[in-house]
């Protein structure tokens, strides 16, 4: 097992859960809370892919729309 300051270099998702469990409590709750959201987004990307549903209906500029699968922030500008 890796040292704590290894632990603290160590990307979210390379850390086993013996590691997490020896962070701080505010960044076990976040790490677990980042994993939870990508395994969600990983699994809708394998079932088909993301579906976008926009929140705003607008011909220019800012976008606002998400995943009605998965909640991922799908906002994009079209720069016009």
């Amino acid at each position: 097992m890796r040292t704590l300051p290894e632990i603290l270099d160590t990307p979210s998702a390379d850390l086993t859960d013996e590691e997490i469990a020896l962070l701080a409590p505010e960044d076990q709750r976040f790490v677990r809370a980042w994993r939870d959201r990508k395994a969600k987004e990983d699994a809708c990307v394998a079932s088909g892919g993301h579906e976008r549903i926009a929140t705003l209906d607008t011909q220019r500029g800012w976008h606002e729309g998400h995943c009605a699968k998965c909640g991922k922030n799908m906002n994009y500008d079209s720069g016009d």
